[in-house]
């Protein structure tokens, strides 16, 4: 598991490496959790994505899949932006975040077969 600074500046957030190499150019790259922290003390206010990286996409989208905090019940997409390798080989991002509270929100569960 690598652990890399998204933010060379801010320091907002960590990339985790979760997933498998696949062949260059050939689409998904590795699927990655990104844990974006916006509080004061770590794990107070925080964002969770999961996703692809794609090598040969410069802009996609990945799952907001919740948070902590002010952030413990939303869900939605995470865009992307690929700008440029920073100098230990990580990458620099433009990131926008399309989320909502989720509380309410009723899920549609696929439906139970049974013999």
């Amino acid at each position: 598991m690598t652990h890399m600074k998204l933010f060379k500046r801010s320091n907002l957030g960590y990339h985790i490496g979760d997933g498998a190499h696949t062949e260059p150019g050939s689409g998904p790259w590795v699927v990655t959790t990104q844990l974006f922290s916006f509080g004061e003390e770590k794990g107070s206010m925080d964002i969770t994505s999961i996703g692809y990286e794609f090598p040969d996409k410069d802009e996609h989208s990945r799952s907001v899949v919740g948070g902590s905090g002010d952030y413990a019940f939303i869900g939605g997409i995470q865009k992307q932006r690929f700008i440029d390798w920073n100098d230990s080989v990580g990458v620099q991002l433009n990131v926008e975040f399309h989320v909502r509270d989720l509380r309410g929100y009723k899920m549609a569960l696929p439906a139970v077969i049974s013999e």
